[in-house]
């Protein structure tokens, strides 16, 4: 037999793929009858197949590299980064840092200012309505001499003068709720927390003023300076409203000024209040604000007291006690409110998206 035929087999056999059904060879014995072999691999051949040489032979390895190809599962793609994969976050330059900030530079504890709030107004009710109307009035008919700057409140009463003071500090009153509710709303976020917490604080330094100017009251127990004045001596128009008001108790209640204390509270806490709130934006725009503000607030204070002593209603040292008086309490109110300012280190530091592409966020700043 000639060993061409014999070599083309066993290459077949070799090239043929492992996952093919196990079937019965038939093959060629030494006395040339075919024979069945059940272990081999499927290829059937016989004595007088004819194969020919090298290129036959490389056609059907093709075929069979292409039928384990097509068997075979096929290999899983590479994942090719898409713009679906990651997103830039929508935001501009300083978008985290601002939402980091809290709504307001001031920290406050609700229930506790509410109560201390509160209580002030409400302590100064009871003896204003309560109290006040139980003391007798007891004007002496010799008082001892006021000399130096006081003097200057003595020989006059001017009732028109007392209702434009009573209107100007209403207003001063009125005029830090105004413009901090228009701060809050330019804001355009966090209107609510914001505005409340400006309420709150400015609020209960009134409360606090408005308590310690009464009980002050009650302590030192001045008379006014119309007390000194003879009723018979000023014009009629005005006399029965001069006696109504020297009978009065409240006529003892000259040191120090309510409506200096309270006009100057007023102004201080609500400018100092927007300082807080601006002082971190260091444009023009926000010095000539805060400017304006402290200006015409401290001026229309000073006003309102200065027509209390054209009144007759109180000595120059009654406005100037009351103005002290107001502008400590506008002041610390507030200012024990601030939160802890972040280190001047990290005050020009910038949180930021990472650059197109990335994920994570990028810190910029000077040290």
């Amino acid at each position: 037999m000639s060993l061409l035929p014999l070599a083309a087999c066993i290459q077949l056999l070799v090239l043929q793929p492992a996952a093919e059904p196990e079937s019965n060879v038939v093959s060629a014995d030494n006395s040339g009858e075919p024979t069945t072999d059940a272990a081999s691999p499927a290829v059937a051949t016989s004595p007088t197949t004819e194969v020919t040489p090298a290129v036959e032979t490389a056609a059907n390895s093709e075929d069979v590299r292409a039928t384990a190809g097509e068997n075979s599962p096929p290999a899983p793609a590479k994942a090719e980064p898409t713009d679906a994969t990651y997103s830039e976050p929508e935001m501009s330059h300083g978008t985290l840092v601002k939402d980091l900030e809290p709504p307001h530079p001031a920290r406050v504890r609700w229930v506790l200012d509410s109560a201390i709030t509160v209580g002030g107004f409400g302590t100064f009710t009871i003896l204003e309505m309560w109290v006040t109307p139980q003391l007798a009035v007891n004007v002496p008919a010799q008082q001892p001499p006021i000399g130096g700057a006081d003097a200057a409140a003595l020989g006059h009463f001017r009732p028109t003068a007392a209702k434009v003071s009573d209107v100007l500090m209403f207003s001063g009153i009125a005029l830090p709720a105004v413009y901090h509710g228009i701060e809050a709303g330019l804001r355009k976020r966090d209107f609510g927390r914001r505005y409340g917490t400006d309420l709150l604080i400015y609020t209960e330094a009134l409360a606090v003023n408005l308590l310690v100017t009464e009980t002050l009251k009650f302590a030192v127990d001045r008379h006014r300076p119309f007390t000194h004045l003879d009723p018979t001596t000023v014009d009629p128009s005005i006399r029965d409203e001069l006696v109504a008001e020297q009978a009065e108790v409240d006529s003892a209640k000259s040191f120090p000024s309510g409506h200096a204390s309270m006009s100057f509270a007023a102004a201080v806490a609500g400018s100092t209040l927007l300082t807080m709130k601006l002082a971190s934006k260091r444009t023009p725009k926000a010095r000539a604000v805060l400017a304006v503000t402290w200006i015409a607030s401290l001026g229309l204070a000073s006003t309102t007291a200065a027509l209390r002593v054209v009144a007759g209603k109180h000595y120059p040292s009654d406005v100037t006690a009351g103005a002290l008086i107001g502008s400590t309490i506008g002041a610390v109110i507030p200012l024990a409110h601030l939160r802890p300012r972040r280190s001047k280190m990290w005050s020009n530091v910038d949180v930021t998206p990472a650059a197109v592409g990335m994920r994570g966020l990028s810190l910029q700043g000077r040290f």
